[in-house]
């Protein structure tokens, strides 16, 4: 997982976050919250990994939907480790970690 900073938020529909990684690259990719309490924002921080931005380039998919980990809608995660799976992103926000997993469907 690699941490990237949110340093733009649109209200289009699809590749709504720009975020930057540590390198200063920047990317542009589509994301829909659901049990998080306030949406990650500018200067925040979201950890994921980079075969999501593999699937924006080879696959042309640009937009991703996370929850909550014990959700019905996605794979089930209680057997993996949370900081190394690529189902799993973290948004941090204010210093504090929430981890949700990715929906299908």
């Amino acid at each position: 997982m690699e941490r990237f900073r949110i340093i733009e938020v649109n209200d289009n529909n699809y590749e709504n976050y720009v975020v930057e990684d540590t390198f200063g690259k920047r990317r542009k990719i589509g994301f829909q919250f659901y049990d998080i309490d306030t949406p990650p924002q500018v200067d925040d921080y979201i950890y994921l990994s980079k075969k999501y931005f593999d699937k924006v380039a080879n696959e042309g998919m640009t937009f991703f939907r996370f929850g909550g980990l014990s959700e019905i809608y996605g794979r089930d995660v209680s057997n993996v480790d949370l900081d190394k799976s690529d189902e799993i992103i973290i948004v941090e926000q204010g210093g504090n970690k929430t981890y949700l997993k990715r929906f299908y469907g």
